[in-house]
């Protein structure tokens, strides 16, 4: 008797490929704030799952209050760092995040050579250390255009070399009175021997190595000067790895005069006078 029983038309179907896990360390998700306390926030990540960003997971540096930071309903961006906490919140870093967002941000501008905008941080030695974002980099002293600073700080620079002139004012026409009254016409008979003269003692010498100090040290009170301040550059060198870039102001402006250049140049017509 032949068997009648029905055979499936079809193989059963493959499991669906499953969905990617949105909790995999690293992974950077949109929260809304849904609660916040001084030392940490609680964000609604969706589909039910609550999310904790701690205050020293919010930004580089100093312990900050949160409340000052973040109100109820702000939607931020933040990394998981942990899938799941004794309360089963989702451990997040906003650093991480924002120092991912960076890196791509970094290796995408050494790419294309465009021109980005770095926070000073730091003078160290050999140049400056900058920020983009949460990422430190280094800006050498080499690669800084020092006679294209941002037109606030030359201000500051100028108005505090003009105080310190005032203040030094009246020491230097003291001195200048001085040197008059030495140098005023002496008597004959007041006028010392040969050897009186060979043996009278000289003022000293100033060191040879007076003016390259002083310049060092106007360099060194520009670059104290530049520090919170935003300045244009190129990313020139990237190390992800070693968590480490190198910027070039000098690329960034040379960049920019050719671009402003081309720009009059596209701007003339012929016949056009050009002053």
């Amino acid at each position: 008797m032949t068997d009648t029983a029905t055979q499936p038309d079809t193989l059963a179907p493959q499991d669906a490929a499953a969905p990617p896990d949105r909790f995999q360390g690293g992974n950077i998700l949109t929260g809304r704030v849904t609660s916040l306390s001084s030392q940490e926030a609680e964000l609604d990540l969706g589909d039910g799952a609550v999310g904790v960003l701690s205050c020293r997971h919010y930004t580089s540096g100093l312990m900050i209050d949160l409340t000052e930071e973040l109100n109820e309903g702000d939607e931020l961006e933040a990394a998981v760092l942990i899938r799941e906490d004794h309360h089963k919140r989702v451990v997040l870093s906003r650093i991480w995040a924002r120092s991912q967002r960076a890196w791509q941000k970094i290796m995408e501008a050494e790419s294309s050579g465009e021109v980005i905008e770095v926070r000073v941080a730091q003078v160290v030695k050999g140049g400056l250390a900058v920020l983009i974002d949460e990422v430190r980099g280094f800006l050498p002293l080499s690669l800084l255009m020092l006679t294209e600073l941002p037109s606030d700080v030359a201000e500051r620079l100028a108005t505090d070399a003009e105080e310190e002139h005032k203040t030094k004012a009246p020491a230097i026409e003291e001195l200048a009175a001085e040197e008059s009254k030495a140098e005023a016409p002496v008597a004959a008979e007041e006028m010392p021997s040969a050897a009186e003269a060979s043996a009278a003692e000289l003022p000293p010498v100033p060191p040879a190595s007076t003016q390259p100090e002083a310049r060092e040290l106007e360099k060194e009170t520009i670059l104290e000067a530049l520090v919170g301040y935003t300045i244009p550059c190129k990313v020139i060198e990237v190390n992800q790895k070693k968590n480490k870039f190198i910027v070039s102001h000098n690329a960034a402006v040379w960049a920019r005069r050719r671009e402003t250049t081309r720009e009059v140049l596209e701007g003339l017509s012929q016949g056009d006078t050009v002053e």
